[in-house]
C-alpha cells in the first residue's frame, strides 16, 4: 500500500534592507519587508506590510488569512515577529451571521475578524505567502 504525503519545505526567513527604527520603549527593531525563500531553489517571495497572508495553522490545507501591520524583531533581530490583522473565510462564519449579511457571498470571500480572544503578534516563520 502506497502512502502519499506532502513534501516539506524548508523556508528561510530574513529580513530585507537596514531597520527602519528603533522602539525603545518595546526594545524592538522595525522592518519594512521580509523575504522568503524555499531552500533549493531560486525563488524569493516578499512580504511587505499591508500585505494580505497565509499564516500556517492546524490545518495545512486551510491557512489563516491575515494582514501584516508591522514587521519586527528583538533587539538582536534573532526573533522574527509580525503584528497581524486577522479575517475569517466563509466557511468559518457561522450560518446565522451569514444571514445578516443580506446575500450570498462569494465563496473566496474573506471578512475582518474583531474578535479579541486572538493574539495579534505571530512569529513570521508561520507566514507561507502573500494574498490577494
Amino acid at each position: 500500500m502506497k502512502y502519499f504525503t506532502r513534501l516539506r519545505v524548508k523556508r528561510i526567513y530574513e529580513w530585507r534592507g537596514d531597520p527602519l527604527g528603533f522602539n525603545r520603549k518595546l526594545k524592538t527593531l522595525e522592518y519594512g519587508s521580509l523575504a522568503i525563500r524555499a531552500e533549493g531553489l531560486p525563488q524569493t517571495t516578499i512580504i511587505k506590510m499591508g500585505q494580505h497572508i497565509l499564516i500556517e495553522g492546524d490545518d495545512n490545507d486551510n491557512p489563516y488569512v491575515a494582514r501584516v501591520v508591522r514587521l519586527f524583531a528583538d533587539e538582536s533581530g534573532e526573533q522574527m515577529k509580525a503584528v497581524v490583522q486577522w479575517f475569517v473565510r466563509v466557511s468559518e462564519v457561522p450560518p446565522s451571521k451569514l444571514k445578516l449579511l443580506g446575500r450570498d457571498p462569494h465563496p473566496q470571500e474573506i471578512f475582518f475578524y474583531e474578535g479579541r480572544n486572538c493574539d495579534d503578534e505571530v512569529d513570521a516563520q508561520s507566514i507561507l505567502r502573500p494574498v490577494q
